[in-house]
């Protein structure tokens, strides 16, 4: 199948370079709904567990953690799950990935699996959200429609 028609039966597949001295390109697949819900659960308590965590040690040492620490944990949060993400996004395997990836990559390929599977649906669900309340009347907004930008997304 063409790229293009690819492209168009499922517009939220992306493609990025892996490797370093022969990189390829890899084609990044969408979460589907079940796999979002599972892996986004398990982020989201990871995330909050880092953060009561580093409350706590906050408050023993009397010190507030700076950016670095909090950086420093959410990263252990993101590479205990980077390989059940590879799993489900790639048709690499966790070691032909690993084996591959560069740091600037890795990041990469975490901020393309976010945007597309939980940050562009939020936008357009609060969108969707804002436009149904202007077709009600409940909408804050004077025009029928308002852009994400609008509401700070």
């Amino acid at each position: 199948m063409s790229d293009q028609v690819e492209q168009l039966l499922n517009p939220e597949i992306r493609e990025m370079l892996l490797g370093t001295r022969d990189p390829e390109t890899i084609v990044i697949y969408p979460l589907t709904y079940n796999d979002q819900k599972i892996i986004g659960s398990k982020v989201l308590l990871s995330i909050k567990q880092v953060s009561q965590d580093m409350a706590v040690a906050a408050e023993k040492a009397e010190v507030e953690a700076s950016d670095v620490d909090y950086v420093a944990e959410l990263s252990k949060v993101l590479e205990s799950n980077v390989p059940l993400l590879v799993t489900k996004c790639t048709s690499k395997t966790r070691k032909q990935f690993m084996d591959a990836v560069t740091s600037g990559q890795l990041m990469e390929f975490i901020t393309i699996v976010m945007e597309v599977n939980f940050l562009n649906p939020i936008k357009r669900g609060t969108q969707l959200f804002v436009e149904m309340g202007s077709l009600y009347g409940t909408s804050p907004s004077s025009s029928p429609f308002v852009e994400p930008t609008d509401i700070g997304l």
